[in-house]
């Protein structure tokens, strides 16, 4: 069994596009480096996803890098405010804040207790160069269960777009009481950034900001020092993928006019003649598919926090050993 995973999750079908290049970003750096990919998983986490399709995907990549095994587990974590007025008035009026409500699989990658370690990476993402240095930089914080990400804004403790994390049967279990409690007290919290960073906040570890930069400018080059490119933002401009038109490109393939979109571009194009050729021939979800309810900006309708009193205090009562050494300690690093 693989001993690294390097994962994403897909919850539902609005991100395939992404998922293709991110994909395959990671599949040919594993495939340039044998010895890190016989170790390695590509792991999708899908919940309520079309399973033929991740599978289209994962077929693609193994046909084109032999090397590199692909992986597809089911498991959904659900948001713990989901029935809070502020989402119940997002899912109503179609608003930004109701994407909130799809990301909180995430933490089923704690339950992945198979893998020594587990890099999940967000599908609009893409790797450009090796993670040998991340994993040795990462070694003694690792050891001692503590949980590895980048400070991308100055508002926040950690980006959860990009998590180095051990998988911890006992960690896994106290989210789950404490994502239980804030639904039985009727806490708030907003996104799962916010349930991470305040489960977590004794031990957090900070990353190089290569490994998940965010910093994108339209017009501006990507430093060459980058590991991991994040094209942060649900509908940021700088997206290579627009949702408020159905997951249509924002750029003419033929010609990308930004730098980051040709970036996006070199690893959306190995595997997209495969992907279409599959999903000419029936059974799996279109590319870019068809364009949702109308967008709605509307107004922030939520506390004056991210996260109410009532779901701190769920997770305070919850966390005491968020910051020990995993039950799988005994492997090696």
């Amino acid at each position: 069994m693989a001993r690294f995973a390097i994962a994403s999750v897909i919850n539902g079908n609005l991100y395939t596009a992404l998922l293709l290049a991110w994909a395959h970003s990671v599949a040919r750096q594993l495939h340039e480096n044998p010895l890190v990919s016989a170790s390695t998983h590509l792991v999708f986490v899908h919940c309520r996803a079309d399973v033929p399709t991740l599978q289209t995907i994962a077929d693609c990549i193994m046909g084109r890098y032999p090397t590199v095994r692909v992986r597809l587990i089911g498991g959904c974590v659900e948001h713990p405010s989901r029935g809070h007025n502020h989402f119940l008035d997002a899912m109503r009026r179609n608003t930004g804040h109701a994407r909130f409500l799809n990301t909180w699989s995430i933490f089923h990658l704690w339950s992945l207790t198979d893998y020594e370690q587990v890099l999940y990476m967000d599908a609009d993402t893409v790797q450009l160069r090796p993670i040998d240095g991340l994993i040795e930089q990462m070694r003694e914080p690792m050891r001692t269960g503590h949980v590895g990400c980048v400070k991308v804004e100055m508002s926040e403790p950690c980006n959860s777009g990009v998590v180095l994390l051990r998988p911890s049967t006992s960690i896994f279990n106290a989210m789950q009481k404490a994502l239980g409690r804030i639904t039985q007290v009727n806490g708030f919290v907003l996104s799962d950034q916010d349930f991470f960073s305040e489960f977590f906040s004794s031990c957090l570890v900070q990353m190089n900001k290569t490994y998940n930069f965010a910093n994108v400018k339209q017009g501006r080059p990507v430093p060459e020092e980058v590991h991991i490119l994040h094209f942060q933002g649900h509908h940021a401009e700088n997206k290579p993928v627009d949702y408020r038109a159905g997951g249509t490109l924002r750029y003419d393939r033929t010609k990308p006019h930004w730098p980051i979109f040709k970036v996006f571009e070199s690893h959306f194009a190995p595997l997209y003649s495969c992907y279409s050729a599959a999903a000419a021939r029936g059974g799996i979800s279109p590319l870019f598919p068809p364009a949702p309810a109308k967008y709605k900006k509307g107004l922030v309708h939520h506390p004056a926090h991210n996260m109410n009193r009532l779901a701190r205090k769920a997770v305070r009562g919850s966390n005491a050993g968020a910051c020990t050494a995993p039950d799988n300690l005994a492997l090696n690093l």
